[in-house]
């Protein structure tokens, strides 16, 4: 079930990176692996665009979210 819930956390938000994100500015790659020294890492979102690169991690919780 927790895998169910975090597959569509990712889907809901690679809709709303495809909905508000314009495909001419942004490049948008989803679920992308990586080799790494231990085995490999995953990637759920990269956007790549003139105002930078970014890197997004998606969590599907409920509750709030506090910033330290």
């Amino acid at each position: 079930m927790k895998q169910l819930r975090g597959w569509f956390g990712e889907q809901k938000a690679k809709f709303w990176l495809w909905l508000y994100l314009n495909n001419k500015t942004y490049h948008k790659f989803h679920n992308i692996i990586i080799p790494s020294k231990s085995g490999t890492t995953q990637i759920d979102h990269l956007i790549i665009s003139s105002y930078g690169i970014f890197i997004i991690e998606t969590k599907n919780k409920k509750g709030w979210v506090f910033w330290c």
